[in-house]
């Protein structure tokens, strides 16, 4: 899934040299290690989730990294919904991450917002 993003990358540096547009290249490439990020966070979620569903919610995280990273390439190759399990994974785990940052930014530890002064 992310080994033609590079050679496409290039490929749009050469035309975009040729008739314009040649950031769109370099934006493509600072785009795969985010593609990776989403995915690791996903393989992450499901390895939890199955861990918890197995009755074991105090495995490790390599073992439930392992192990989600285990079932989605099992089921990114499945023809057909493959792909598109792919790139359900890379947005939901970009999805994740995000959350994840604006709460380690709000300082909050949970998915609500924070209560303001006018409305309390």
């Amino acid at each position: 899934m992310f080994g033609g993003t590079p050679i496409l990358a290039l490929f749009a540096l050469i035309l975009g040299i040729i008739i314009g547009g040649w950031w769109l290249g370099p934006l493509m490439l600072l785009l795969v290690p985010l593609s990776l990020a989403g995915y690791a966070m996903s393989a992450y979620a499901t390895g939890r989730w199955l861990a918890t569903q197995a009755g074991r919610p105090d495995v490790a995280r390599g073992w439930a990294a392992l192990a989600g990273v285990a079932v989605l390439t099992l089921l990114g190759a499945l023809p057909g919904v493959g792909l598109l399990v792919g790139m359900l994974a890379v947005l939901m785990g970009l999805g994740a991450f995000l959350v994840a940052l604006v709460q380690a930014d709000s300082g909050s530890t949970g998915l609500q917002p924070p209560i303001s002064q006018a409305s309390a």
